[in-house]
Order: structure tokens, then sequence, then C-alpha cells
């Protein structure tokens, strides 16, 4: 039983992986989102200096009832992520009420903060909560760079607030090896000239604190965000490339160096070519594996338009419906090269890589069900053939290469 039960466990995880994959190309929803983005609000106590989050006004913050009601329409259709952010969602009275509400089995509870509003009293209580990651944003490794961004004495607050969640996490169970019951802590940073020296030292604090990973994403314009921000001086200029791939390549040692204890997440070819001001082809899954819904409840995915509320409107519906498609096709037209972790998932990007992944993990499985994946997946591959194949119109570049690796693919199950 248990090897049955393992057998369908990994077909359904690669077959997830394939459906993204084939969702995108033949523009139609197949599978449900990984993850609902949730900004509950766009208050924030800070104004830092590369965003512009807290100038933004909404007319209203939508109410704990219509985001229960969406968080278990959400859940029930299969999203298996709830993302709270802000401005800083930890200004919302009820956001322990919420993230609460959102966990129940299998479902990942996490919040973004800027760490200033978390005191011992607050770190407590989200060591209590159900919450499962928090991450905060740190842009600098010490409180003169750090401040500079975010605010006097911001650094020292932040540092503050992980070292209480670290001492309460250890004190009620959920350190790293409590399971299910873990509470990870990780760091989020914005790469500019200001801080691209300590982005090494960034990496050390965050592992010193006992953070899971931490994650480098390059300043972007808020209106535009593949455009250049001109005669800024947090932008990091061609003058300064060649530093910055120096430091990009640090960053790939520590990121050997500190593997089994804190992942980093970084894009090195992405964020030189995106502070060059150059073009690259972006494979962006933000139709498919995200939903985002703004304070006053409005659904998009992510930086195109509105196409619903929660208030008013079922996500499920919405999902499959015929105007959300266009807003899809959008998505797979659109030439901007994107630096944003919302438009990415890189498990589904080469359905030739998805295939080399699953024959990896099926090695150590007994003789029979390594026949049985394989059969099951050649049967689904097969499908999704016939499914490209019947596009009326002729076939763009990526259908043409993704058919191609199909035939590959089905040829060497055969054998």
């Amino acid at each position: 039983m248990v090897a049955v039960e393992k057998t369908e466990e990994i077909l359904n995880k690669y077959k997830r992986d394939y459906l993204f994959n084939f969702s995108r190309l033949l523009n139609k929803a197949m599978v449900e989102p990984d993850m609902l983005q949730l900004m509950v609000t766009s208050r924030c106590q800070l104004q830092c200096k590369m965003c512009n989050v807290w100038k933004q006004k909404f007319q209203e913050e939508s109410g704990a009832e219509d985001i229960r009601r969406f968080i278990d329409e959400a859940i029930s259709m299969g999203i298996k992520t709830i993302y709270f952010t802000g401005g800083e969602a930890l200004l919302r009275k009820d956001i322990f009420e919420l993230i609460d509400y959102a966990a129940r089995p299998g479902i990942v509870t996490t919040i973004n903060t800027n760490g200033a509003f978390i005191n011992e009293e607050t770190a407590e209580k989200i060591a209590r909560s159900k919450l499962r990651n928090i991450s905060f944003s740190i842009d600098g490794s010490n409180p003169k760079t750090h401040n500079f961004f975010r605010g006097e004495g911001v650094f020292e607050k932040a540092m503050r607030s992980i070292e209480f969640l670290n001492y309460y996490k250890e004190k009620y169970g959920r350190g790293r090896n409590s399971q299910d019951k873990v509470l990870d802590i990780a760091m989020v940073s914005v790469i500019m000239k200001k801080n691209m020296e300590e982005l090494p030292a960034l990496a050390d604090l965050a592992r010193k604190m006992d953070c899971c990973y931490i994650a480098f994403q390059p300043l972007v314009n808020n209106g535009d965000l593949s455009a250049p921000l001109e005669n800024n001086e947090l932008w990091i200029e061609e003058k300064d490339i060649p530093r910055l791939q120096q430091i990009f390549d640090i960053l790939a040692a520590k990121k050997k160096q500190f593997s089994g204890f804190m992942h980093i997440d970084i894009m090195p070819e992405k964020t030189i070519k995106h502070f060059r001001g150059e073009g690259f082809e972006n494979t962006c899954f933000a139709g498919f594996n995200r939903i985002f819904v703004n304070p006053q409840g409005d659904m998009s995915f992510v930086c195109f338009q509105a196409f619903g509320n929660i208030k008013k409107d079922s996500l499920k519906q919405l999902w499959y419906a015929e105007d959300t498609g266009k807003i899809r096709e959008m998505i797979r037209n659109c030439k901007k090269s994107c630096t944003q972790f919302c438009s990415e998932r890189s498990q589904s990007d080469d359905i030739s890589l998805i295939h080399e992944q699953l024959e990896t993990e099926i090695r150590s499985l007994s003789q029979d069900a390594q026949i049985a994946i394989r059969y099951a997946e050649s049967s689904f591959l097969q499908s999704m053939r016939d499914a490209l194949n019947a596009k009326p119109e002729d076939p763009d570049s990526d259908i043409v290469n993704t058919l191609n690796k199909l035939e590959n693919i089905l040829n060497s199950l055969r054998g």
C-alpha cells in the first residue's frame, strides 16, 4: 500500500509540473495555481527608498469575511500556499485570525515583513500561530546600509525580531527538526548600487540568523518592471557590472557552501541583463501559478489588469473564463524582461528536464513501480501531444520545439 501511494505521489508531482508547461503553451488552465497572494493592506509604517507601495491609496481594505470566503474557495480549488503581504501585513489587526483560518493540513501559510513591527510579544504570537514561513526584507548587512534604505533603527529592530522568533520557535517546538510544525524564517534582499558589495555578507547574516533561505532580487521600476530607473542613485550602472558578476560568483560559492542548511536564490544572468536594459527571453507563468488580490479585493495575475473581485466573483468560474484566457494570451505575448519571482516556475520550464528529473527520482523504486510510472507518463504525454497537434492555427516555435521534445521522450519510453 505504501509503495502504491508513493507511486501516485510521484506521478501527481511530475504531472503537475508538465501541466503548467502545457497550460502555458495551449493558453488553457489545466491545473490549479500554486499560490494565492493576498495583499491585505497597503499601509506601512516605513517609507523605503526603493518602494512606492506606501504611497498607494486604496479606497478600502477587504473585510475578514470576504477574505475567509475567498481562502475557502482557493483551497477547495487545490491551492496549497496562502501568502499574506502588504504594505506591512502585520499592521492589520486581524492578521493572525486570517493566518490561522487559512492554515489546515497540506496548506502553507507565509508572510513578508520589514520586521520593525515585531516586538517580543508579537514574536511569541507568531510562534504560537499556524504560520509556516516568515520572510524579512533585509537590504543591508549592517545598520548603516539597511537604515539608509528603510529608516533609522529599522535594522536593529529587524534583527531583534528574528532573535525573538528563533527563541520562541524553540520554546514552542517549531525548530528545524519539528517536521510539519516548523516555522521557517527567511530573508529577501533587493540588489542595488548602494548594497551590492554587501550581498555576500547578507548571505552570511542570513546563515547566522538561522534562516532557511535568502532570495536576491534586482531593483525594479514599479511603473515598468523591465525599464531602467534613470538618474537613480540606487540603480547599478554599466561600470559596476563586472564587479556585480564577481559578487554573483561569490554567492554561487556560498550557495554550495551552505547547501543543506540554507538555500540562496539568485538569478545572475537575468539580473545583469536587467540592469543593462537588455532584453531576454522570459518564460512567464504569471497567468497560471499565482492569483494576486489587492487590498480592495481585485483579482489579477500580478502585473496585469484585474479580472474580478473577491466580494462578488467566483475564482473557479473566472479561472476558466474566456476573458481570463485573453489576459493569459497577453501574458504569453509579453516581451518584457521580467525578473520577478512571481513569473517563474523553473520546474516547469522544460519538459525534457521534467522527464529527466522523474527518471532520476524513480531509480530507487522497484522494477514494477518504474514500469507503472513510465506507462502512465507515456499515456499522459501522448494525450498532450494530441492536444498540441490539434491547435487550429499555425503552431509557434515554442509549440514546435515542445512537440519535438515530446517525440524524443516518447521514443525513449518506448525503448
